[in-house]
């Protein structure tokens, strides 16, 4: 398991050193690049944007461990980029109209 989560922070820290501080992966605007790597980061993630949240709670460890990656950079900007880029689904507005 340890091995596992050095492999996510590798990859949180990667997609970070590629940012280099920008708004954007590439470039000054929205691009593939940002929609794949906000995609990949959704079901961790869980923005209010997200068209399918998870229908399940999480144990106990799994929500500690989310909470430890949600303070990073990377997910702090997947964040963003889902409230610019994303907006709100028709799914989403059907669930919040469903009594």
């Amino acid at each position: 398991m340890e091995g596992d989560r050095a492999i996510v922070a590798a990859a949180l820290d990667r997609i970070e050193h590629e940012r280099q501080g920008r708004a954007y992966l590439v470039g000054e605007t929205f691009t593939v690049a940002d929609l794949t790597a906000a995609a990949l980061l959704g079901a961790l993630l869980q923005p209010p944007e997200i068209q399918y949240p998870l229908q399940v709670e999480l144990p106990l460890y799994l929500q500690e461990y989310r909470a430890t990656l949600l303070r990073h950079p990377t997910a702090q900007w997947a964040a963003g980029i889902y409230r610019l880029h994303r907006g709100y689904s028709a799914a989403i507005a059907k669930r919040r109209d469903a009594p």
